[in-house]
């Protein structure tokens, strides 16, 4: 005795009152694609905490230690007052906060966010000119890698925001 085995019927669809059967295929896209959202937030999350980290541990090197000891880390320190190096960690700060700012605020968090990411462009954009300017190509090149994660994060983002729109 044979047992047939009857395959159960896809999904149908509702589309201008009849039904559509939809292929079992790419019934699998909307969750795949919701899949690749989620890794793409998650990226750009770990991207910004990792910016954020960054800058505020530069930010404490330039608002905690001395005119000589950052000289000796820096070097482009020793030609500019102390308290342009000051305020320039206090710019580092903000951004460092400004970044993580949807944590915090859910609503208005994303435009703070966006503004800090071009602060971080602009800001490591001028670093890598001055660093470039004294012959350091490994802080420019450091430099220029910062400035390509904040833009990175910028695109992915715009892009984000542009899709739940």
């Amino acid at each position: 005795m044979t047992c047939a085995h009857r395959v159960p019927p896809t999904p149908s669809l509702q589309i201008g009152g009849r039904d559509e059967t939809k292929p079992a295929a790419s019934a699998a896209a909307p969750a795949r694609d919701r899949l690749r959202a989620f890794y793409l937030h998650m990226t750009l999350w770990t991207v910004q905490a990792w910016l954020a980290m960054f800058f505020a541990g530069a930010a404490y090197a330039k608002l905690t230690q001395s005119q000589e000891i950052l000289g000796q880390l820096l070097g482009w320190t020793e030609d500019v007052d102390l308290m342009v190096v000051r305020a320039l960690g206090m710019i580092e700060l903000a951004l460092a906060f400004g970044v993580l700012a949807p944590l915090v605020a859910w609503r208005g968090g994303g435009q703070v966010m966006a503004l800090s990411v071009i602060g971080m462009i602009g800001l490591t954009a001028f670093a890598m000119a001055l660093h470039l300017s004294r012959l350091e190509p490994g802080f420019a090149a450091l430099n220029l890698c910062l400035s390509s994660l904040a833009l990175a994060v910028l695109i992915g983002r715009l892009r984000e925001n542009r899709a739940t729109l």
